[in-house]
């Protein structure tokens, strides 16, 4: 799917550019309307056009919030299951789906509620998660499963079905197998659906290890272990875990990494402490200008801009001052003086 996502992404920015450039004083249909014709023209074709159903996935995912419940009540309205527009609708919702979770998952941010835009197309993207997830297809990789998992927790707050259980729990249950990222993120899903226990295990290692080894090891264990109650949704021990790794790089004069401070700001941010989460963003700020710090390391601009954990920081008169410090835009040319041509 990284092909076909590789040219939605492409074909949006065209879309855009060309929906700039039109000066033209033909009446444009709403968007709704236009989305609706896009998904028609589709599921009326013989469906094996790959550039329509390109042009078709653009058309729904220009604006999810207007193209995925669009695509959702389509979905809804076509049955029975077999015909061929809802054989076409289910095609088209499955790339269309897929192409928004890889979409947010490049998007180097992870919240609760990031895949809730997927809701419209509800029950039919939870089963075709669930499937993928359990019982892989051949096209699907496996190591593109973990990325199911939290849609699946969005879209699934209550535990799904007794045999979709079952499944998981053997995922969770395989070490010899199955990848530890899959393992965890399932034992976590595992958790919000009213099963602590299969967390608790990836728990308790990280706890022993902040405990044993070097300074350098045990800080590493207690970023794992911030990161794992972040991903069980409790912001506040997350917060302790990750205070606690911040007194010990302190002490020992270890340097944390940008993201360390991004993550310890969106924790005072989500606990409601807008004081220490700008000192946070002051010790991201020192690291981000510090010309020693790898550029792959910093935190980019559209996430801070954008990651809804932040949104308290943002609301916050320092906000826009610090942003302006942290990317501080380039420097005009000096302009040429009368005399300074050749002549």
């Amino acid at each position: 799917m990284r092909h076909l996502t590789a040219g939605l992404l492409l074909g949006l920015a065209s879309l855009a550019a060309a929906q700039q450039g039109d000066t033209g004083t033909k009446p444009q249909a709403d968007p709704p309307a236009r989305v609706r014709e896009a998904v028609e023209r589709w599921v009326a074709s013989d469906q094996v056009d790959q550039a329509l159903l390109q042009r078709t996935l653009v058309a729904v995912l220009e604006d999810p919030a207007v193209g995925l419940p669009v695509l959702g009540s389509e979905l809804a309205a076509a049955k029975p299951a077999d015909t061929p527009r809802a054989k076409g609708l289910a095609e088209l919702a499955t790339k269309v789906s897929l192409a928004f979770v890889e979409r947010e998952d490049r998007s180097e941010m992870s919240y609760a509620g990031q895949y809730l835009p997927l809701q419209p197309l509800q029950p039919f993207v939870g089963e075709l998660f669930l499937r993928l997830l359990l019982e892989t297809p051949d096209w699907f990789a496996d190591n593109h499963r973990v990325r199911l998992v939290m849609p699946l927790r969005d879209l699934l707050p209550l535990p799904p079905r007794a045999d979709a259980m079952e499944g998981i729990v053997a995922l969770v249950e395989d070490t010899e197998i199955e990848p530890q990222d899959l393992r965890l993120a399932l034992a976590c899903a595992m958790h919000q659906w009213g099963h602590p226990r299969y967390v608790q295990p990836f728990l308790e290692e990280r706890r022993q290890a902040s405990t044993e080894g070097d300074a350098e090891d045990r800080i590493d264990a207690l970023r794992d272990l911030s990161t794992i109650l972040v991903r069980l949704r409790d912001p506040a021990a997350a917060l302790r875990e990750h205070l606690a790794m911040q007194a010990m790089a302190d002490a020992g004069g270890h340097r944390l990494w940008p993201a360390d401070w991004y993550q310890a700001a969106c924790l005072h941010a989500l606990t409601g402490d807008v004081g220490r989460g700008f000192a946070a963003l002051e010790r991201l700020a020192a690291l981000q200008l510090d010309r020693s710090t790898d550029p792959s390391l910093r935190v980019a601009r559209r996430v801070l801009e954008k990651d809804p954990e932040l949104d308290l920081l943002r609301r916050d008169p320092r906000w826009v001052p610090w942003l302006e410090r942290m990317f501080p835009a380039p420097a005009e040319p000096p302009a040429k003086s009368q005399g300074d041509g050749k002549g």
